[in-house]
Formats: C-alpha cells, sequence, structure tokens
C-alpha cells in the first residue's frame, strides 16, 4: 500500500515540475522578475535543504559518539565497581585474620595461663596431702570428707 503511494506522490511531483515548466516557457516574457525571484527563492530553499540536512548527518555522528561514550563510561564503571568490591572483600580477609591471629595468641596464653594454674593445684593438693599426713602423725583427728588418701 505505502509503495503505491509512494510512486502515485513521484508521478504528482513529476506532472508539478513539468506543469512549472510548461508555465515557465508560456511567460510572455522569460526574463520576468516573478520568474527570477521564484527561481531564486528555489535556490534559497534548496541550499537551506542541505544545510539542514548537513546539520542532520553532524547531529547523527554527535549522538553516536556520545552514546560510545556513555558505553565506555558504563563499563569503567563496571570495572571499578568489580574492583571495589574485591577490595572490600580483601580488607574484611585481612581483618578476619589479623583477627584469627589475635584470637590464636589469647588462646595459647590461656592455656599457659591453665598449665600454670594446674601446676600450682598440684603442688596445693600435695600439700594438703602433706598436711593431713603430718596432722594423723600428731594424733590429730582427720575426717574423712577431708582425707581422700587414707
Amino acid at each position: 500500500m505505502t509503495v503505491q503511494w509512494q510512486s502515485e506522490a513521484k508521478r504528482y511531483q513529476k506532472w508539478a515540475e513539468q506543469w512549472q515548466q510548461y508555465q515557465v516557457a508560456q511567460s510572455p516574457n522569460p526574463q520576468d522578475p516573478l520568474v527570477g525571484q521564484l527561481i531564486s527563492q528555489n535556490k534559497e530553499l534548496e541550499e537551506q535543504l542541505e544545510r539542514g540536512w548537513q546539520m542532520y548527518n553532524s547531529q547523527g555522528m554527535s549522538l553516536v559518539a556520545a552514546l560510545t561514550e556513555i558505553e565506555e563510561a558504563k563499563t569503567k564503571i563496571r570495572v571499578l565497581e568489580g574492583q571495589i568490591a574485591q577490595t572490600a572483600l580483601d580488607h574484611s580477609y585481612k581483618q578476619m585474620n589479623s583477627t584469627e591471629i589475635v584470637n590464636d595468641d589469647e588462646v595459647a596464653v590461656l592455656r599457659k595461663e591453665q598449665e600454670d594454674l594446674l601446676v600450682l593445684l598440684a603442688d596445693q593438693d600435695a600439700k594438703i596431702l602433706e598436711y593431713r599426713r603430718k596432722l594423723t602423725e600428731l594424733g590429730q583427728a582427720v575426717t574423712d570428707d577431708e582425707d581422700t588418701d587414707t
């Protein structure tokens, strides 16, 4: 349907051009000021049309360049966001490792303290047993609750 319409429009345009040429040829004086004015006006309009097409093409190229620049910026943003995420992960990993090292150090200190306490407890238990024996040797009564060795 549009193809038929376009062909009819072209046909009518040709007829209009032929009619204009006929009218110019039929003019009693081809140098008539009106004909010259129409010709110059026609040239001005064609020049304006050409400038319009040039502007349209340059704006199209500017638009393509701007879209390309935007896509490049989006790509850079994605890369930088990935780097930020990786840096954050690295930072949290380092913090976890330093916390783990501190915790390992604390565990080592606590184990050492526990060993020291066990040694002191063993010494105290040995002294208690020794004092009980001495009390029993001196004839003092030691109850069963206190006597764990006999």
